[in-house]
């Protein structure tokens, strides 16, 4: 059981619904967190928000560090000048503050290059050291030189690594990890309620979800080139796309100039965690394309709601899809989307099956009950 004693410092993107749906996990743990911003994003997750709000001393408390939101945006500036001298100075204090038990670095790139820093304050004074692996952290930043320093000192540093598949693992014993891994299928779950049977045939949806990021990893380009190479096959679809960036909006502008029907999306966080499972439970087909990924959190959304996901095989599928049955593994390429894409507007029968298959999936691996109890029964802050 976790000690009430334990006060952990939580490096991380206080905007992310990742971020917040961890820390769900621990709402009834007994623990102090305290979360100090990686990014300059002022903005506070509503899910995160409502932890703050949470003053039951019987259960676990969270609390944000003022300085560090409200002058996130010039202490940003001071770091790109300093190598995050500013926020690791401050890290270091807070840890030394409350006397943490634990410091927690949220994902290798921004928490990760912060935390660094204030270990260097800290010297012999360090607290237990975590690290969680997100998306590209390794897959990707791992392969370039200067982003390989910063990777070997924090994994250096850090005595348990949180990492959602093997793949991950090895890649950081690779760049000097010698503590201990945990290895956490999934993150986060989700409520019982969103784990139903009770909904429309995947076959009978006539909407089209594609995940918009385009980033240097992000293809997002590629999924809707897909949707123009079959705009005769898919006249009778939506076409929808959430958490674009500006130049997958300029993508869609310019298909829409000459498009029958137009595709309609949706800037990143202009919709709510419920707003996007009901896009989800609308669709017949999520689309999801990238160079470098984790375990997609559209993917397992595509899973709980029987939306037929067709995933890039660069992101960590493994025990989540089998290719061809609950889902389709293409590469970043054009060429196989498309393929993908056609069989699955075209076959009814894969995709009503596919969604049985991850009905079973979602009910065995992804409810926030057996997610939660898992993850707060590894004891990482003990």
């Amino acid at each position: 059981m976790i000690t009430k004693q334990a006060a952990v410092v939580v490096v991380c993107m206080i905007d992310s619904v990742h971020t917040a749906r961890w820390l769900e996990n621990f709402r009834d743990q007994g623990i102090n967190f305290h979360l100090f911003p990686s990014t300059p994003n002022r903005r506070v997750h509503p899910q995160i928000r409502e932890l703050l709000k949470n003053s039951d001393q019987n259960r676990s408390r969270f609390f944000l560090n003022p300085l560090a939101r409200w002058f996130a945006i010039p202490m940003w500036f001071a770091d790109i000048v300093l190598g995050n001298r500013v926020r690791g100075y401050l890290v270091s204090r807070m840890v030394r503050r409350i006397e943490a038990t634990h410091l927690h670095a949220m994902e290798l790139n921004h928490a990760g290059k912060i935390s660094v820093r204030a270990l260097k304050k800290l010297d012999l004074q360090r607290p237990k050291v975590i690290s969680t692996v997100w998306g590209s952290d390794i897959f990707w930043f791992g392969r370039f030189a200067k982003h390989q320093g910063y990777l070997t000192e924090i994994l250096k540093g850090t005595d348990l690594l949180i990492s959602e598949c093997t793949r991950d693992q090895e890649l950081a014993k690779n760049l000097g990890f010698r503590g201990e891994f945990a290895k956490s299928e999934s993150l986060f779950g989700f409520a019982d309620s969103q784990i139903r049977n009770e909904r429309t045939k995947t076959s009978e949806r006539n909407l089209i979800l594609i995940k918009g990021y385009e980033s240097f990893v992000g293809r997002a380009s590629i999924a809707i080139k897909a949707v123009e190479t079959l705009s005769k096959e898919l006249e009778k679809y939506e076409i929808h796309v959430y958490s674009t960036t500006g130049k997958t909006r300029r993508v869609i502008r310019k298909y829409n100039k000459n498009a029958k029907r137009r595709i309609i999306y949706y800037k990143k966080n202009s919709l709510s965690s419920t707003q996007m499972l009901e896009l989800f439970e609308r669709a017949r087909i999520h689309i999801g394309i990238s160079l470098s990924d984790g375990v997609p959190a559209s993917m397992l959304e595509s899973i709980v709601t029987g939306a037929f996901p067709i995933q890039s095989n660069t992101a960590c599928c493994n025990g989540w899809l089998i290719n061809h049955k609950s889902g389709l593994l293409v590469s970043p390429e054009l060429v196989e989307v498309v393929e993908a894409l056609a069989l699955a507007v075209q076959d009814d029968d894969l995709v009503d099956s596919a969604m049985a298959i991850n009905h079973q999936t979602a009910v065995a691996k992804l409810s926030h009950t057996i997610v939660a109890n898992r993850i707060s029964g590894m004891n990482f802050y003990q």
